[in-house]
């Protein structure tokens, strides 16, 4: 794990077969904001790609690589002294070897934090 004690999972639930949520707490005291930015925090936005990434590999339990990025959309900061918890919901869509992907993330209020539509290929199975 890149990021290591960024996050932590809070719940993850499976409404459907290709769908799923997955609801994390953001550790505010993570090196990460201490140098973006110091005494105005805000995730990364490659940080939450990473988190996103990951947090499929944990459900699929595959290691994944993106493929390519087709709609990308950032549309709030994160600031951990603010808002700890992001809801991450996922829509997988299998097309021969690669996934395409729908997520939107949002602030547990349901305002929209990110909206990504990305292709992956797994590369190998997670152990």
């Amino acid at each position: 794990m890149l990021l290591k004690n960024l996050y932590k999972i809070i719940s993850e639930n499976s409404s459907e077969e290709n769908k799923f949520q997955v609801s994390i707490r953001l550790n505010k005291s993570h090196e990460i904001f201490k140098g973006h930015f110091p005494n105005n925090p805000i995730l990364p936005g490659v940080a939450l790609l990473e988190i996103l990434k990951q947090l499929i590999q944990n459900h699929l339990k595959e290691i994944l690589m993106v493929r390519e990025v087709l709609n990308l959309k950032f549309l709030a900061l994160v600031n951990p002294n603010e808002n700890r918890d992001l809801v991450f919901d996922f829509q997988i869509n299998p097309k021969e070897e690669r996934l395409n992907i729908k997520t939107v993330t949002t602030f547990p209020d349901g305002s929209a934090v990110l909206k990504c539509n990305a292709t992956f290929v797994a590369i190998e199975k997670a152990e």
